[in-house]
């Protein structure tokens, strides 16, 4: 293959026009380096799922892929991905509802109310981090009966979000949820709670959040309803919106 290079991105290895190097073409597609040979060896033996197109540059072991296959491939990816999203949701007969923890179905400026204003001065800014803080926080006013009530018409989840530099929060909302719904398996909370810094990765076609922009929330794929907004308010209004759309 005669080629001219162009600048390289990787040093020591080449950026050719139309052609992608072994390491760039396994950042492109998720995949190890170590993955990325395996291919090479599967083309080599002229069996499946090796790199069609790949070539080798050089003198050196070092071979390149083209362009065409690796965006056939992520398009594949990507297909694929949206396959089993929609497989997920498919499976159920009722759409799949999220709602948040603090300050959604968790009180958490009640609970603050309480506390010694030296502590608050001490975590200021980072009130979620004070040890032991969600152990004890009220509910929002309407939310129990709004939860129990939705999870009738919906695949219904807790998706939360537990602070990295407070770690008894993370056992504190657990215990949290089993306190106001139940410990057993017919509590419509039972193994719903879902604690991650990238609700975005989520499935789902609703999601009930007071911070709608955050911890990926955002880039939620189903329709995100701001708690606590000027259209939703309180629990009353949000309930009734879902229901006309379960």
């Amino acid at each position: 293959m005669t080629v001219d290079e162009k600048p390289i991105k990787y040093p020591g290895l080449p950026v050719l026009d139309g052609w992608v190097n072994l390491t760039e073409a396994a950042e492109l597609l998720g995949i190890t380096r170590q993955h990325a040979y395996k291919k090479l060896a599967l083309a080599a033996a002229g069996k499946s799922g090796g790199w069609k197109s790949a070539r080798r540059v050089g003198s050196q072991n070092t071979y390149v892929v083209s362009r065409p296959e690796i965006d056939e491939l992520l398009a594949a990816k990507g297909a694929a991905v949206c396959g089993v999203s929609e497989a997920i949701k498919s499976s159920s007969a009722k759409k799949i509802l999220h709602v948040d923890l603090d300050n959604t179905l968790v009180d958490f400026g009640a609970r603050l109310e309480g506390i010694d204003p030296g502590v608050l001065d001490h975590y200021d800014g980072r009130y979620d981090e004070i040890p032991g803080i969600f152990a004890v926080m009220p509910p929002v006013v309407g939310a129990i009966n709004a939860f129990t009530t939705l999870a009738e018409h919906f695949e219904i989840f807790i998706l939360s979000t537990a602070p990295w530099g407070n770690p008894s929060a993370w056992q504190h909302k657990v215990e949290w949820v089993q306190l106001h719904f139940g410990f057993t398996a017919d509590s419509p909370a039972y193994k719903r709670l879902t604690l991650t810094h990238r609700k975005d990765l989520s499935i789902g076609d609703f999601l009930v959040d007071d911070r709608p922009t955050k911890n990926g929330a955002d880039r939620f794929t189903g329709e995100v309803i701001a708690f606590g907004s000027d259209d939703f308010p309180d629990w009353t209004t949000v309930t009734a919106y879902l229901l006309a759309r379960a």
